[in-house]
């Protein structure tokens, strides 16, 4: 049984991932400006101006049972907004590539995963109790 206890676990920490992963997508959306991958780095780089690299989570299965999550950055890391105040007055300027709609569904898959899991975990556990009271 502490197989099934262990799918349920790994399913509430890849949960759990996906939710923060998502937050910290959302809540840096529209942070610091971003270069293009196209252009070159900066002469002198401004360390208070971290570019944010926005990540997707993926999921594999684990041999033995469970899941585990893993992150990769979103590809490409900006895209290009209106923004007739650039700097260079190109008239444009670069935000980290955040969907605010697939960010959304993300937190909205991810609370499912995470109730899914707790009752594969309660299921698990009643199966025990089951299991001791015929013992």
């Amino acid at each position: 049984m502490s197989s099934v206890f262990n799918i349920g676990v790994s399913g509430l920490h890849a949960a759990v991932t996906r939710t923060s992963v998502s937050a910290n997508n959302i809540v840096n959306a529209r942070s610091n400006p971003v270069r293009p991958a196209s252009a070159p780095p900066p002469a002198n780089p401004d360390p208070a101006q971290t570019e944010f690299q926005a990540l997707k989570v993926y999921q594999k299965a684990v041999e033995g049972g469970g899941t585990q999550a893993y992150t990769r950055p979103v590809t490409p890391p900006a895209v290009q907004v209106p923004d007739p105040y650039a700097e260079d007055g190109s008239g444009v300027s670069y935000v980290p590539n955040v969907s605010y709609e697939v960010e959304f569904v993300e937190q909205i898959r991810a609370e499912h995963a995470y109730k899914a899991s707790a009752k594969v975990i309660e299921t698990a556990k009643e199966m025990d109790e089951t299991l001791l009271d015929i013992i």
